[in-house]
């Protein structure tokens, strides 16, 4: 690509599901090989950024029976470092899953590894500073939100008074409530304890009668999303930041899970925060990967997918490819134009749990005949999904131009 002095390449969900936190056991908790075989394609990126969908709560937090809570050992961190990754967001919907301690000790992790951060803060003062750095010439701010913090796992309600933890995008009182008449009527009689109890008992059955506990879902828009106090913040944050940056990115933590299609509150979302002034948007938690667009003459990626969740995780839905996700890479030109491309990379995950992320050209190149076939389908349809374009002439290349 022509006339680049600035190249930002945007990454999936880092996680550390219980596979690969279980191989990494044997291996005194070195995670550096999930990164071994992209760690050089990011050699040629300016800034790696990536969701850090996970917490490091300390051992004394480790809470092995927890359910859909993680807690991910510092070396984890340690491991993105080496990678080069220098700036993760870290709002989603797992960052309160060991509590407010963990949270902030989370940030201390990621300070002790020089790994930047947005999304979380310590205190109110921490939450004023939007986040802003230099890189080259260009001064960029990078803002992050999420429309949840697990609040029925974690009995941890955000509210005015200590809100100021979680980059927030709605009231979290109402977050996992939906138009269902009786299920809300449950969740007002029944105890938060009394739920995670039941979430519980519920897991266990159905995954012992191989019953996925997960399902895909697509958002849809529910009272109070489209206009509430959170946004109103949101809308002020992206004005301070133009006012003081040369580009604006939201990395926004939103969607229903493993659905190749976003829903009614995600297009709601993009629009919202393009219109408001946002210079691209960058979203991530439904696991899979969803499409990239132009929305109000703004980038708008609706989910990268997950770059190294456990295939073999038990809530894994297999249908939509989750083994795949994309690396996309912005382009800031000093004539003050932006392009964009995307790289396609897959999860490879061997018996044990450990997992190694590949960039798809380079697997592709290793594989053999009938493995290289199986490739070139599912990438054709990543990037069907990704641009919406159905080429029967599809090439496994190093990265694909976008819009």
């Amino acid at each position: 690509m022509e006339d680049k002095s600035i190249k930002i390449t945007y990454l999936g969900d880092l996680t550390c599901d219980k596979p690969l936190l279980h191989a990494a056991e044997t291996k005194k908790y070195d995670f550096k090989s999930v990164f071994c075989k992209v760690k050089k394609k990011f050699n040629s990126s300016d800034l790696i950024v990536g969701n850090f969908e996970t917490v490091c709560g300390g051992i004394k937090s480790q809470d092995k029976k927890a359910l859909m809570r993680y807690n991910t050992p510092d070396s984890f961190v340690e491991a993105l470092a080496d990678a080069n990754i220098k700036l993760v967001s870290t709002s989603n919907n797992h960052c309160l899953d060991q509590g407010i301690e963990g949270l902030k000790r989370t940030l201390d992790v990621l300070d002790k590894f020089h790994i930047a951060h947005t999304g979380t803060y310590r205190n109110q003062e921490e939450r004023d500073q939007l986040f802003t750095m230099q890189v080259k010439d260009k001064r960029l701010s990078f803002l992050s939100y999420t429309y949840s913090t697990n609040e029925t796992n974690t009995g941890i309600v955000l509210n005015e008074t200590n809100d100021f933890y979680v980059g927030l995008l709605k009231n979290q009182s109402s977050a996992s409530v939906d138009n269902n008449y009786l299920k809300n009527f449950l969740l007002r009689v029944i105890g938060e304890k009394q739920r995670r109890l039941i979430k519980k008992v519920l897991f266990k059955i159905m995954l012992a009668f191989g019953i996925p506990y997960m399902h895909a879902y697509t958002d849809q828009i529910r009272e109070g999303d489209q206009k509430n106090i959170y946004l109103e913040r949101v809308k002020k944050d992206i004005a301070a930041a133009k006012r003081v940056s040369d580009y604006v990115i939201l990395l926004v933590h939103a969607g229903g899970q493993f659905n190749p299609e976003p829903g009614g509150y995600c297009e709601f979302l993009m629009d919202f925060l393009t219109r408001y002034g946002a210079d691209a948007v960058i979203e991530n938690h439904p696991h899979v990967v969803q499409k990239i667009v132009d929305t109000n003459g703004k980038l708008t990626a609706y989910s990268l997918g997950s770059f190294n969740l456990s295939p073999s995780a038990d809530y894994i839905i297999h249908d939509s490819l989750p083994e795949y996700s994309v690396a996309l890479h912005q382009y800031l030109s000093t004539n003050n134009t932006v392009k964009y491309s995307f790289s396609i990379l897959k999860i490879i995950e061997d018996e044990e749990g450990n997992i190694v992320v590949w960039p798809i050209e380079e697997l592709y190149e290793k594989s053999n005949k009938q493995e290289k076939k199986c490739l070139w389908e599912e990438s054709s349809k990543i990037f069907e999904r990704v641009t919406g374009k159905k080429d029967k002439t599809f090439v496994v290349e190093e990265e694909y131009e976008l819009l």
